[in-house]
Order: structure tokens, then C-alpha cells, then sequence
């Protein structure tokens, strides 16, 4: 609201002397005239505007697009709501999510669809997060920086049927993994991974983690620089553990390089049988541990 002098019912203030007589202005709603703030959320499908994203998230439906403007949201968020767009409009660089101890960005097992692009996740437990596995999803996020969360960077446990896309990533400074791909208690199984063009670099843990690839999955990694001389992460470069009757493809130009552990390194802990592997025009350098570590690589019984 502002002081609103035009308004005819503005108190006269003339007749008083203020070096010689104390005097009191007293002001009702009347002389005052309100303005619309401009809400920075905005569910392009509905046309309303919010003050925080958990807003417009929570009054969501499906096949909403929200957009997000430039700023700082002190948020954690989680995300129920199916064919969801969420949308930093002017890119990461401006628009933050500083989360606290908990995951900044939680997609519960319920979705089936949802875009997420344009944001920097940062300041929680994980930045990223989903600990149920999905089934016949599909998960597209791009264009984003996941950096300086406590636990892992992005954190899926586990996709049935699912197709899950990561584009021009930037997933860097984590206290653990950059990026975590299936827990012990679930798997990929018939799922489709994708990461292409990012940066996977001084996280704690391994730059990309991925357990027990199964049932017809694939995992493909194009493009992406894993390591950096002046950040390095402190695991291996890219650790694929346990695949069996998949698809492993490692290749088009990644950088795989100034990790503390091997540059690529599968099948340690488990097994992949079965399974096709292409590891071709990377560069892989300076790692601490071997280039590539194929550990356990052998035939089923009945193939």
C-alpha cells in the first residue's frame, strides 16, 4: 500500500506550527491506496501467480507449466503431481533453489511425467531426490546445476518401464555421489538412461554411480566431462555395478579424467553378464586408478 495524497478524505495537515505545537496525524484505511506486487510464479495454464514455487506446485494439476522467475527460493519441494512442467525461465545461473538438511527437490513414485530445466538445486541432503522406485515414467530433466548439497547431487532409487533423460547437467561439489542411480533395494530394470553434455565433478563420492542395470535397460553416456584437474571427484570417474542382459554405452567425446579412483570401473561388487558394453572416442586421462576397469564381465548359464 501507499500513502495516496490525491485521494479527497487525505487529512488536512495545514495550521499547525511544527516548531511550536506538538500534533498527532492519524490515518484510516481511506487514504491509502493498495497495489498488486507482482508474484514471481506463474502456472502459465491456469494464469495464476504465486509467491514461492511450493504454492503453485501444491495447486498444480496435471499437464500444468510453471514458470519461475529470477530469484533466490528458500524452499524444499516435493513434486506429486503428474505431467508437471517446472521451468526457471531465466536459466540456473538466476534462479536458486537453497534448500536446508532435508532434499531439496523430491519426485514422489506417483509420477509418470515431469519436465524439470532452468534452476541451480543447492544448500539440502540430497539436491535431487527420489527414494521409490519409478515404473512406466518418464523423467526429463536439463539444463541445470546440481552443486554444494550434504548428500548426493541427483539420488533415483530405482525405474521399472521408465525412460529417464539427463541433459547439460551440471552436477558439482556434492559431499557424496554426483550422481546415484538405482539403491540395493531396487534396480533399472527395462529402463532407458540417458546423460548427455554435463559436468560431473568434485563430488565426494563417484561422478556417476549406477547399480543393477537389468531386463533389456541401457545406460548411455555421451558428452559429459567427468573430473576436472582442478576438481576432481573423490570416487571413481563413472562406476556401473551389477548389469545383466543390458546395454552399456560409454561414448562420443567424454572427458573422463582427474578422478581418484578408475576412469570408468564395472562390475566390481557385482556381476554383468550378458550385457553389451561399448567404451569408444572418450578421452580418459589422469585418473588415479586405471583408465577403464572391466572387473567381472562373463555369460550366463543359458547364454
Amino acid at each position: 500500500v501507499v500513502i495516496d495524497p490525491s485521494n479527497p478524505d487525505y487529512p488536512d495537515i495545514t495550521g499547525i506550527d511544527y516548531d511550536t505545537e506538538p500534533g498527532t496525524l492519524t490515518f484510516d484505511a481511506s487514504h491509502f491506496t493498495q497495489f498488486d506486487a507482482e508474484l514471481p510464479v506463474t502456472n502459465e495454464t491456469t494464469e495464476e501467480k504465486y509467491a514461492t514455487i511450493k504454492e503453485a506446485i501444491d495447486a498444480a494439476g496435471e499437464g500444468h507449466i510453471i514458470n519461475v522467475a529470477a530469484g533466490t527460493y528458500d524452499e524444499d519441494l516435493t513434486v506429486e503431481t503428474n505431467l508437471l512442467v517446472l521451468v526457471g525461465t531465466d536459466g540456473a545461473a538466476s534462479t536458486i533453489i537453497n534448500g536446508d538438511e532435508d532434499p531439496v527437490l523430491t519426485i514422489t513414485s506417483d509420477i509418470t511425467d515431469i519436465e524439470i530445466s532452468g534452476f541451480t538445486i543447492t544448500g539440502g541432503g540430497d539436491g535431487i531426490y527420489a527414494s521409490d522406485s519409478f515404473s512406466d515414467a518418464t523423467i526429463n530433466i536439463h539444463d541445470i546445476v546440481v552443486n554444494e548439497n550434504d548428500g548426493t547431487g541427483i539420488y533415483f532409487n530405482g525405474a521399472l518401464n521408465s525412460t529417464l533423460t539427463f541433459t547439460n547437467v551440471t552436477v558439482t561439489d556434492n559431499e557424496n555421489y554426483g550422481i546415484y542411480l538405482s539403491g540395493n533395494e531396487a534396480s533399472l530394470s527395462n529402463t532407458t538412461v540417458t546423460i548427455t553434455d554435463g559436468e560431473i565433478a568434485g563430488n565426494e563420492g563417484d561422478g556417476i554411480y549406477v547399480n543393477q542395470l537389468l531386463d533389456s535397460s541401457t545406460l548411455t553416456i555421451e558428452g559429459v566431462a567427468v573430473g576436472d584437474e582442478e576438481n576432481q571427484n573423490e570416487g571413481n570417474g563413472i562406476y556401473v555395478n551389477d548389469a545383466q542382459d543390458s546395454t552399456i554405452e560409454i561414448q562420443n567425446e567424454n572427458v573422463i579424467s582427474w578422478n581418484e579412483g578408475h576412469g570408468v570401473y564395472l562390475c566390481a561388487e557385482g556381476e554383468c553378464y550378458d550385457t553389451d558394453i561399448t567404451i569408444a572416442d572418450n578421452e580418459i586421462t589422469n585418473n588415479e586408478g586405471w583408465g577403464v576397469n572391466f572387473y567381472y564381465i562373463g555369460v550366463s548359464d543359458d547364454g
